[in-house]
């Protein structure tokens, strides 16, 4: 559903040269795709492995690579379709692609028969007077009632305020009702990875919005006579994760198998440390186009490069 939702917001959005409306619908669209996509695939990769299975790490490091390969091809793909034709060909070959991605997961589905599917006892516990998928109904309504909200200059920092005091309360109550130290334990390091994957997130999203604008303004795009557009950029970085994640995927075995463990910790301030640096020779790229009107080519692949290691 997730995947089919994002094809059909697609498509909408290339209606959005007929209509600005479209654009708006479209958006929403795909936001609702994405979010059905992308939380269900990570559970269904998990459900492939017990918990305690060393090739768990690892088979996430490789789902992780094997996405971006599309991440590769389509900013290639589209960006030329986009730059040659027009952008709604660029969106409807993206369209395109994911309902490819959508067949050749329905060709594999034997494979996930054995998964246990959804726990129809825990949508229907009662807690805080409703049943799970009750407050399931409650988050879908007053969604959309929040952003509108967040959209009020004058609403949006109380809103916000009211959301992280209703969040950590939820939080602070998960945390009482721990039924031992180890849980409590386990839980603030969930609540501490959360933290600093947040941020390294907040980073990483910068490459389809402040770093594209500053690659379509600042950046000498010009390569042997052909100007690289910007959306092929982002295929810089994700060939990085790529190879980053099966050599990932191949230490975290190694590791496994010699009884050395790979500590999460230390994955998580390599990925912050090499985000760091990326951003670093970023900023070697806007003082180079402060001082000469535009940036060079060479430095910026460097730094998108370094930051999807």
């Amino acid at each position: 559903l997730g995947a089919l939702l994002m094809a059909i917001g697609h498509v909408v959005l290339g209606a959005s040269e007929i209509h600005p409306s479209f654009l708006y619908l479209s958006l929403a669209i795909i936001v609702c795709g994405y979010g059905l996509f992308k939380s269900n695939v990570s559970c269904l990769l998990g459900e492939l492995y017990e918990p305690t299975d060393p090739r768990r790490d690892g088979g996430f490091s490789l789902m992780y690579a094997a996405g971006n390969v599309g991440s590769i091809i389509a900013p290639i793909a589209c960006g030329y379709a986009q730059e040659e034709y027009s952008w709604a060909m660029g969106f409807g070959l993206a369209a395109v692609g994911m309902i490819a991605g959508l067949v050749i997961f329905l060709c594999g589905n034997r494979h996930f028969t054995h998964t246990r599917g959804v726990n129809k006892k825990v949508l229907r516990a009662t807690n805080f007077l409703l049943p799970n998928w009750g407050w399931l109904l409650v988050l879908l309504v007053a969604t959309p009632a929040l952003i509108t909200v967040l959209f009020w200059k004058e609403w949006s920092v109380y809103a916000l305020i009211v959301a992280t005091i209703i969040g950590l309360g939820v939080l602070a109550k998960i945390y009482r009702k721990a039924e031992n130290q180890k849980q409590r334990k386990e839980l603030g390091l969930i609540v501490t990875l959360t933290f600093f994957s947040m941020l390294f997130w907040a980073f990483a999203q910068q490459g389809g919005s402040s770093i594209s604008l500053y690659i379509d303004r600042f950046v000498n795009r010009d390569m042997f006579g052909y100007t690289v557009p910007t959306a092929m950029f982002q295929s810089i970085n994700a060939f990085a994760v790529m190879l980053c994640g099966v050599f990932l995927a191949w230490v975290v075995k190694e590791s496994v198998a010699g009884n050395r463990t790979v500590r999460i910790w230390g994955k998580f301030a390599l990925g912050l440390g090499l985000m760091s640096a990326g951003f670093c020779i970023l900023t070697l790229s806007a003082r180079w186009s402060a001082m000469y009107g535009h940036s060079s080519l060479p430095l910026m692949v460097l730094g998108l490069a370094v930051m999807g290691f």
